[in-house]
């Protein structure tokens, strides 16, 4: 066979191998993590309840979209930092505009009903980046802004405890 004839038919069974998600998305989506304060715990775990990463931020994670075949994946996000209320983030699926494109470009029946689906890329993850502000502890701003609070010994997190000071 012909060299260029080769190249040819190598080129085309690529694109009828791939689906316009999987091309233009890819399996995996990497998320920016922000946090003021910075220097926050974030722990991300799957659907499953299984941690997938644990770091602090600022910093990047790369998640797998999917879970299976045609099975998205969702992460919960918790970001927690001392003195400072804990958040939680969910990470949720939506079907990507390039899984649709499947109709008019390259993936076509093998895009839509097998590579895509297969491997999680028909998917983006929403929110796309994490940028998120943390409230001082008690829910308000009076903590930073150095007033008292009062509040019950049993509601004061175990790491301010440790710093309390008795008054007499």
């Amino acid at each position: 066979m012909p060299p260029v004839k080769s190249f040819f038919i190598a080129c085309f069974a690529a694109i009828l191998l791939q689906g316009c998600a999987s091309i233009f998305n890819g399996s995996t989506q990497t998320f920016a993590i922000n946090t003021t304060p910075s220097d926050a715990r974030i722990t991300i775990t799957n659907r499953a309840g299984k941690q997938v990463y644990a770091g602090r931020s600022p910093g990047s994670v790369t998640l797998a979209r999917g879970r299976g075949y045609f099975k998205s994946e969702v992460y919960k996000v918790r970001i927690e930092k001392e003195y400072c209320e804990t958040t939680e983030i969910y990470l949720t699926p939506r079907v990507s505009g390039w899984f649709f494109a499947n109709f008019a470009m390259f993936g076509g029946f093998w895009g839509m009903l097998i590579i895509d689906p297969l491997t999680g890329a028909m998917y983006t993850l929403l929110p796309e980046q994490i940028d998120e502000k943390l409230p001082p502890w008690g829910g308000d701003q009076s903590a930073a802004e150095g007033r008292l609070n009062i509040v019950l010994l049993e509601d004061v997190p175990p790491a301010l405890m440790q710093s309390a000071k008795r008054l007499n």
